[in-house]
Order: C-alpha cells, then sequence, then structure tokens
C-alpha cells in the first residue's frame, strides 16, 4: 500500500521493528542473571520503495545459551514473541529455525578427564604458564556435535601476534591468521594422542593386574563372576 495512506494498509516495518525489540526482553526480562544468554538480530529487509508499504519484511539472527534447557526455552520463547507480536499488529509471522537445512548446535561442554589429558599434553609443548582455562564463551561450534558422541576437549589456540598484524578479533573485516601458530597446534594434537594412548594403555595394564589377583584370592567361581558383573556394568552403560 501506499506509505500516505498507512492507515489502510498494514505495516510489516513497524510491526518487524516491535518484534525485533520485543525479543530482547527473552534475556533481560526472562533469563536469570546469573545465567548466560544472548538473543542478537542481526540482518533486516523489507521493501524496495521508498514511499511504498512492503507486503513483508524479514529479520535473522542468532541466540545462545550454556544449557540445553535454556536453550530450548529461548527458542520456544522467540517463535511465541514473534507471532504474537506480528498478530497484534495485524501481521502473520513464521520462524524458521533450520534455513538453509542447518540445525541448532548444541552446547559444547568439556570432559574433564579429557581436559586433564589436554593440559598436560599442552603444557609439554609451549610451557604451564601459558596453558589456562578460559572464560566461558557464548558463540557456537561445530565441535559440540563430535564432544556430544565421545568424550572431547574443545581449547583455543591462541593467534595473537603484532608483528605480522595478527591484531584483530574474529570475524572483523581486519582480521589476519598468524600461521605459524599452526605448527604448534600440531604438536599439542600429538602430544595429546600420546598421552591419551598411554593413559588408556595404563589402564588397561591395572585392570588386568587387579582381575589377576582376583582370580588368584578368590578362585574360579569369583573370578567368572566378576566377569559377569563387567558384563552387566557394559549393558547399564549402552542404555
Amino acid at each position: 500500500g501506499h506509505a500516505a495512506i498507512p492507515d489502510q494498509n498494514v505495516d510489516p516495518v513497524v510491526t518487524l521493528c516491535h518484534v525485533v525489540s520485543a525479543l530482547q526482553s527473552i534475556v533481560s526480562r526472562e533469563t536469570s542473571p546469573r545465567a548466560s544468554a544472548v538473543v542478537s538480530v542481526t540482518t533486516l529487509g523489507a521493501g524496495g520503495v521508498f514511499n511504498v508499504l512492503p507486503d513483508e519484511a524479514t529479520a535473522a539472527g542468532t541466540f545462545f545459551a550454556l544449557n540445553d534447557n535454556d536453550f530450548a526455552r529461548i527458542k520456544r520463547r522467540i517463535e511465541e514473541v514473534v507471532t504474537g507480536v506480528a498478530a497484534a499488529f495485524g501481521c502473520s509471522a513464521s520462524v524458521d529455525f533450520a534455513p538453509d537445512g542447518r540445525v541448532p548446535y548444541p552446547v559444547t561442554s568439556n570432559d574433564p578427564a579429557t581436559w586433564r589429558i589436554f593440559r598436560a599434553a599442552a603444557a609439554e609443548v609451549v610451557g604451564d604458564a601459558v596453558v589456562r582455562e578460559c572464560d566461558t564463551v557464548m558463540t557456537g561450534e561445530d565441535f559440540s556435535f563430535l564432544a556430544r558422541a565421545v568424550p572431547s576437549n574443545y581449547a583455543l589456540l591462541g593467534a595473537y601476534n603484532p608483528s605480522v598484524g595478527a591484531t584483530h578479533a574474529l570475524h572483523s573485516p581486519n582480521f589476519v591468521m598468524d600461521e605459524s601458530v599452526l605448527a604448534v597446534g600440531a604438536r599439542i594434537h600429538a602430544a595429546v594422542a600420546r598421552r591419551a594412548l598411554s593413559t588408556h594403555a595404563a589402564a588397561e595394564s591395572l585392570h588386568r593386574k587387579d582381575s589377576e589377583v582376583s582370580t588368584a584370592k578368590d578362585g574360579d567361581a569369583d573370578a567368572y563372576q566378576g566377569r559377569d558383573q563387567g558384563g552387566g556394568g557394559i549393558a547399564r552403560g549402552e542404555l
């Protein structure tokens, strides 16, 4: 419709502005101050002529949380806010949480035992003084899918180096990668592999020794019972 007669039309631009504003209350008024969450609207689109109210308006963005419950709640509330505010202004709206076939990323959480192996290996390569636990970050990560499948550790490799201009943050148009750190990362990976394998081998050796002691002390009947209990443990783990 013509911009001069908004009373005879429904304005999706004004509607979208109110939607963007309302989305911010999901974090500021519905999420505990002790928790961390982010809802960011990063792109807006509507119309192409200055004196015509467009038929539709679009927005895109991203949201983050540090646990599955908050993530699910925020996802649900985004859809409720978008459709509810749009309806209040006489518009219809929908939310696509999987644009281009992408799916939401789960939270990335490090396995404590794997982290200890990594920390020792990294200290072996670069020295203990520069290996430290960093603050929680709110960005999403592909690695989260792997960490859900097997015990994992996600680490950040520092690449700040003023001598080559590597001083700008990720996603900055001025970002420069100091590729010399890639060799450091490769050495850390190798050290982690060695430590993980040796840790696993030591655990297996200790387990075998315990089994031998049990067999010698308790006799064949109890030794067989021990193997049966071990099988039951594996079954419970799979469930």
